[in-house]
């Protein structure tokens, strides 16, 4: 990971903090998500804070997982595997193009869309992307 990455994460806790209390989420930072054999390493993600207690080496799901990109990075090719572990939202942070984009599930009658919905707000923390990228100082 580059350098950086661990800035960003650290602003996007501090900056999330309130939202993700109020919904009763707390942060992790670099956690298996999925099973043993079959998992992957998001930068950040946001769990309920009721299971929390239950963390063991593979957290099965989260509410929301943070990957945030390096050049070349295949960090898009997550989404359909955060997704179908039951993640509600997977948010891209791009630092080289200061952008955000939030990834969420797709309706049952919208095929073929296993990169999800592209939304602008979170549902799950209650903050729009635009409130999110202000407050990263890039």
């Amino acid at each position: 990971a580059h350098a950086s990455h661990g800035r960003l994460a650290a602003r996007l806790i501090i900056g999330l903090d309130c939202a993700a209390s109020a919904a009763g989420l707390v942060a992790l930072t670099e956690f298996n998500l999925g099973v043993d054999g079959d998992f992957r390493v998001p930068d950040l993600g946001f769990i309920p804070v009721t299971e929390e207690d239950q963390l063991g080496l593979y957290v099965p799901s989260a509410s929301v997982v943070v990957e945030i990109l390096s050049p070349d990075d295949a960090s898009y090719a997550k989404v359909p595997f955060y997704l179908a572990h039951g993640v509600h939202e997977v948010w891209l942070l791009d630092p080289t193009r200061q952008r955000l984009s939030i990834h969420t599930p797709a309706p049952a009658d919208v095929p073929s869309a296993e990169d999800g919905v592209l939304v602008q707000r979170s549902a799950v923390l209650g903050v729009d992307i635009t409130e999110v990228t202000a407050q990263l100082g890039w």
